[in-house]
C-alpha cells in the first residue's frame, strides 16, 4: 500500500441498524466462515431508567456487507463487550459488562453466529464501563478485568475454562475509564494499564503478580478526560507502549515504555478530531508500522494516524461516512482484500458503520485521438495508465471496449494499492469518416462492486468509397451473332482517399472498355462502356466487377438481355393419306428473346408425283409471340393412261373419215348380234358382247393400247420445313414432319 493515507469509504449498506444507543463493538468470526464478524453492544439507555440491552450481532459475507441478528441479554445499560474462548472450544465467545445491573453476562459461541447464556452473572464493582482478557492468575484460561468507575477499583474475574468465573479478586484505581492488558516490566505477567477521568486524567500502570493481584505503580498524567487506552510497539523495540484518547482535550497520549513497567512522559502528537473516545490500532498502509483509529463522537469522524516507527503519528481525518457520536472503534478485513477496515458503533444513530479502505482508480489519459486510420487496418497502440491511487487493492472484474477500438492489459485481476498497469488500446475502423468508442473498466473503485471508469476513444477511417451509377444495365432483345449499342457506367470515388483499380472484368455475353486506368482520385470518377452480343437465344446475364481497395474489395454492375432468335414446331408432326388425297400441317414460328423479324419458310423431301406448298412462304412473329403457317402436301392418285393411235390420224381422210370408220363397223357389229339373239337372254347377250366389241374397235381405231399410271408412291417420306431469317445476321432453323402415302 505504500506509506499514503488510507482511503476509507463507507461500505455498500452501511450505517447498519442495531440496537438502541450502540456502545461497544468487537470482532470474529463467530460463525467460523472465514469471514469476520461484528457484535455491538447496545446500552438501550437513551430514556432513563435503562432496560435490558441487547447484543447485536453482524454476520460477515466477506463482501464488506453484513446480516443483522439480536440477542437479548440479563443485564441492563451493558456499555462494554470483550471477546475470548472462554470454555476452551475454539470458538469465541462474549463476555458483556452491565453498568446498570453491576454484573457481566457471558454468551458461549455454538459457532454458527448463535450464543448461548451461561446462568450464572458475575458480580462486578459498581459501574463497569471497560474491560480486558487475560490469564491474569497463570492457569491457562481465560479471565476478565473489569474496570469499576463508580467503584473506582479493577475487578479480577477468574475463570475455570467452562465458561464461568466462580472468584474474583479486587485492585483499587481511581475513577478507571478504560483498561488494557499487557507484559509491560518483561516478567512474563500479565499487567494493567488503567486511565482514570476528571479530576484524576492519569494513566496507572498495575504490575501482575502472576496470581492476580497487582502492584500499583505512580499515576502518569495524560490529557483531559482520558476516555481509552490501547497498547502496543509504537517505537519498534519490542516493548509494549501506551495511546491514551483524551476526550475532553481532543488530544492524543503516547507513552513510551522503558521496559520495566514505567514509561516516558506523554508526548504531543497532531490533534484528533472533536471528543475523542474510543482508538484501536494496526498497520492501515502495510509498511510494517503501527497505525491508529480514533473514533471522534463530538464531530462524528475517525481519524487515522500513520505511524512512523518511532512514536510519532500523523494525522488523516475523515467525517464522511460516519454515524452519530461514534463511541466505539474495531478493526478487521471485512472485505477480504488484505486491507484492514474499521467498523464503528454509532451511539447517536443507533447503528454500526463499516468503513472500507478503498482502492481509487484513475485512468490517465481520460481520452484518446487516434486521428486517421487506413480501413480495415490496426493502428499503433496507445496506452493508458489504470493507477490506484487508494488504500486498498483494485480488484477489476471486467474491462471492455466499444466500436472500433480493441485493448490489451497486463493488469490480470487488479491493482495494488499505489500501483499501475497499462492498457494498450488500437484502432481498426470498419468504415471511413469519424469513428468512435470507449473502454470501460468495472472494478471497485470506492470500495463500491460494480463501479466503472471510462476512457473515450476517437478516429477517423479513410478509405476510398465507390458509387455506381447505374448499379445495372438492361440491353433488351439483341439478334444472335450481332451485337447491341454501348451503355455506360459511371464510378465515382466518394471515399476520403485515393481509390487503386485492379481490375475491370466483364462476364458472359458482355464486354467492356473503360477510361478508369489505375487511381481515381478523391471525388473523381470515370467511364465504364459495355457492349452486349449473344451466343444464344433466351435471356442472358453477366457482371462487371470492378476490383480495387475500397471499403469493399470490389464493386459489381448487373447486366441482362436477350438473345433474339425463333423456333420451329409443327402440327402434327406425322400423317396418313391415300394416293391423290393432300395433309396439311400448321407451322409455327415463335419468338424467342424478343425476336420479331421476317423468317422465309420452304419446304423440301416431297415424294414423286406430289407438291409441298406453305400458304404463307414468309411470317413475322411479334417479339415473344408466335406467327404460324399452312404446310400443305399434295399426292397423286393410282390409274390407266391412254395408248397412242395405231395409224398416224394424218393418213386419215379430212373431215369425218377418221371417226366414221370406226362408227360403221361398230353398227355393224351390234345389227349383227341382234338379229342372231332368238330369245331375250340371248339378244342381251349378244348385245354385250357387240358393247365390248365396239368399245375394243373404238379404243383399236381411236388410239392404241391404253397404258397403267402410277401416282405417288406408296410409302413414309420425312419432309423438312426451313426457316431463314431476313435480318442482317442469318438464323437458320429446320423442323421436319413425316407423311405416309398409303
Amino acid at each position: 500500500m505504500g506509506s499514503g493515507f488510507p482511503i476509507l469509504a463507507s461500505a455498500p449498506g452501511s450505517p447498519i441498524a442495531t440496537g438502541l444507543s450502540p456502545h461497544g463493538v468487537v470482532v470474529a468470526d463467530f460463525n467460523r466462515d472465514g469471514a469476520l464478524d461484528l457484535a455491538v453492544v447496545n446500552t438501550n439507555c437513551s430514556v432513563l431508567p435503562c432496560g435490558p440491552g441487547t447484543i447485536s450481532i453482524l454476520l460477515g459475507k466477506g463482501d464488506g456487507t453484513f446480516s443483522v441478528s439480536s440477542i437479548q441479554v440479563s443485564g441492563t445499560a451493558p456499555v462494554a463487550i470483550a471477546v475470548g474462548d472462554f470454555n476452551g472450544d475454539g470458538i469465541p465467545d462474549l463476555a458483556v459488562a452491565n453498568s446498570g445491573s453491576n454484573n457481566l453476562t457471558i454468551l458461549l459461541g455454538r459457532g454458527d453466529g448463535n450464543f448461548t447464556a451461561t446462568p450464572a452473572s458475575p458480580a462486578t464493582g459498581t459501574t463497569p464501563v471497560a474491560m480486558a482478557v487475560g490469564d491474569f492468575n497463570g492457569d491457562g484460561k481465560l479471565d476478565l478485568a473489569v474496570a469499576n468507575s463508580a467503584g473506582s477499583n479493577i475487578t479480577i474475574l477468574f475463570g475455570d475454562g467452562a465458561g464461568n468465573f466462580p472468584t474474583a479478586a479486587t485492585s483499587p484505581v481511581n475513577n478507571p475509564t478504560s483498561i488494557a492488558a499487557a507484559d509491560f516490566n518483561g516478567d512474563q505477567k500479565l499487567d494493567l494499564a488503567v486511565t482514570s477521568g476528571p479530576p484524576f486524567n492519569t494513566v496507572t500502570v498495575l504490575l501482575g503478580n502472576g496470581d492476580g493481584t497487582f502492584q500499583t505503580q505512580a499515576p502518569i498524567p495524560a490529557g483531559t478526560n482520558p476516555l481509552a487506552v490501547i497498547t502496543a510497539d509504537f517505537n519498534q523495540d519490542g516493548k509494549p507502549d501506551l495511546a491514551v484518547a483524551n476526550s475532553g482535550s481532543n488530544s492524543l497520549s503516547i507513552l513510551i515504555s522503558n521496559g520495566d513497567g514505567t514509561f516516558s512522559p506523554a508526548t504531543s502528537q497532531p490533534a484528533t478530531g472533536s471528543a475523542p473516545d474510543a482508538i484501536a490500532v494496526g498497520d492501515f498502509n502495510s509498511d510494517g508500522k503501527q497505525d491508529l483509529a480514533v473514533a471522534n463522537s463530538g464531530d462524528s469522524t475517525v481519524t487515522i494516524l500513520l505511524g512512523d516507527g518511532t512514536g510519532n503519528f500523523s494525522a488523516n481525518s475523515y467525517s464522511a461516512g460516519t454515524g452519530a457520536a461514534p463511541a466505539a472503534v474495531a478493526l478487521g478485513d471485512f472485505n477480504l482484500d488484505g486491507s484492514l477496515d474499521l467498523a464503528l458503533a454509532d451511539f447517536g444513530t443507533n447503528g454500526a458503520t463499516v468503513l472500507l479502505q478503498a482502492a481509487v482508480a484513475s485512468l490517465a489519459p481520460g481520452a484518446l485521438q487516434f486521428g486517421n486510420q487506413a480501413v480495415s487496418s490496426t493502428s499503433a497502440a496507445q496506452p493508458v495508465t489504470l493507477s490506484n491511487l487508494g488504500s486498498a487493492p483494485l480488484k477489476i472484474s471486467n474491462i471492455t471496449t466499444s466500436g472500433d477500438f480493441a485493448q490489451t492489459n497486463a493488469c490480470g485481476g487488479g491493482v495494488v494499492a499505489g500501483g499501475s498497469c497499462t492498457l494498450n488500446i488500437t484502432f481498426t475502423p470498419t468504415a471511413a469518416g469519424a469513428r468512435a468508442g470507449s473502454m470501460t473498466v468495472t472494478d471497485n473503485n470506492g470500495a463500491i462492486p460494480g463501479s466503472t471508469q471510462t476512457v473515450a476513444f476517437a478516429g477517423t477511417g479513410t478509405a476510398p468509397d465507390v458509387v455506381l451509377s447505374p448499379t445495372g444495365l438492361i440491353f433488351g432483345s439483341v439478334p444472335l451473332g450481332s451485337s447491341s449499342g454501348t451503355q455506360s457506367v459511371t464510378l465515382t470515388n466518394t471515399g476520403n482517399a485515393a481509390l487503386s483499380i485492379t481490375s475491370v472484368a466483364a462476364s458472359g455475353d458482355f464486354s467492356q472498355t473503360n477510361d478508369c486506368g489505375s487511381s481515381i482520385a478523391v471525388a473523381g470518377s470515370c467511364v465504364i462502356t459495355v457492349k452486349f452480343t449473344p451466343t444464344a437465344g433466351g435471356t442472358r446475364t453477366g457482371t462487371i466487377t470492378i476490383t480495387d481497395n475500397a471499403i469493399y474489395s470490389f464493386q459489381t454492375v448487373t447486366l441482362s438481355g436477350s438473345g433474339g432468335d425463333y423456333a420451329l414446331s409443327i402440327s402434327p408432326t406425322s400423317m396418313s393419306i391415300g394416293a391423290g388425297q393432300s395433309a396439311a400441317f400448321t407451322l409455327s414460328v415463335t419468338s424467342v428473346g424478343g425476336f420479331n423479324q421476317a423468317v422465309n419458310l420452304t419446304c423440301s423431301g416431297a415424294p414423286a408425283a406430289s407438291v409441298c406448298l406453305l400458304a404463307s412462304p414468309t411470317v413475322t412473329p411479334t417479339a415473344n409471340g408466335t406467327a404460324t403457317s399452312t404446310v400443305t402436301l399434295s399426292t397423286t392418285a393410282h390409274g390407266l393412261v391412254p395408248g397412242k393411235p395405231r395409224l398416224p390420224m394424218n393418213l386419215l381422210p379430212a373431215g369425218s373419215l377418221r371417226y366414221s370408220v370406226p362408227a360403221l363397223l361398230c353398227l355393224l357389229v351390234i345389227s349383227a348380234a341382234w338379229a342372231v339373239g332368238k330369245t331375250r337372254l340371248g339378244r342381251r347377250a349378244c348385245l354385250a358382247f357387240a358393247l365390248l366389241l365396239l368399245i375394243a374397235g373404238a379404243w383399236t381405231a381411236c388410239g392404241g393400247a391404253a397404258k397403267s399410271n402410277p401416282g405417288t408412291p406408296t410409302g413414309s417420306y420425312v419432309l423438312t420445313v426451313s426457316g431463314a431469317s431476313g435480318g442482317a445476321v442469318q438464323l437458320n432453323h429446320t423442323q421436319t414432319f413425316v407423311v405416309t402415302v398409303q
